[in-house]
């Protein structure tokens, strides 16, 4: 999973990879911005490199 942020006017990416997290299992991610929260639900399947998940879109 890749987040592009801006930083005082800079472009910056965090950049996370989770290799234990079950497959099938749901991850959810908040972020906080302008005094609001928004929340993110990601689920998904586990290939066994990124060329085949790649190739399964």
């Amino acid at each position: 999973m890749k987040l592009k942020d801006r930083v005082e006017g800079e472009w910056q990416t965090i950049t996370s990879f989770m290799p234990h997290i079950p497959n099938g299992q749901t991850v959810y991610f908040s972020r906080n911005f302008n005094d609001s929260v928004s929340l993110i639900k990601l689920k998904g399947t586990r290939y066994e490199s990124e060329q085949l998940g790649r190739q399964s879109f």
